[in-house]
Parts: structure tokens; C-alpha cells; sequence
């Protein structure tokens, strides 16, 4: 039995679902689009802001996968 089935009911465990992933993909998109200023206004440097926008649309981030499911 793997670790992830071990510790994660059945109902606890999380699937991607396409609306999920297309939101994902279109705020990681709207990111690389931003400018400085606004990267400034959201906190991010220009490159922590690129390379979460390079991130691959299924590799959620951290807290969006919760319980460590």
C-alpha cells in the first residue's frame, strides 16, 4: 500500500479537475504579462514571477493541494 493511500481516505483525495487546471494556466499566462510595477504591487521580483509562470499547468501550487493528500 503506498503512502498516499495509507494516509489519505478515499474521500479526502483530491482530483484535478479541468476548470482548476485552465484557471491555473490562465493566471500563470496573465502573470508573465505583467509589468514591475504591478509585479511590485503583488510582491513578486520579476524572476519569482516568470518562473511560476514557466510552471507546468498541473503542478499545482501548495496550498491549493491541501492535507497533504
Amino acid at each position: 500500500m503506498s503512502t498516499l493511500a495509507h494516509n489519505c481516505p478515499m474521500t479526502a483525495k483530491r482530483t484535478l479537475r479541468l476548470s482548476t487546471v485552465i484557471t491555473l494556466a490562465r493566471s500563470r499566462r496573465a502573470l508573465a504579462g505583467l509589468d514591475n510595477a504591478a509585479l511590485r504591487d503583488v510582491g513578486l521580483t520579476p524572476s519569482e514571477a516568470r518562473i511560476e509562470a514557466r510552471r507546468p499547468f498541473w503542478d499545482l501550487p501548495r496550498a491549493w493541494r491541501g492535507g497533504g493528500c
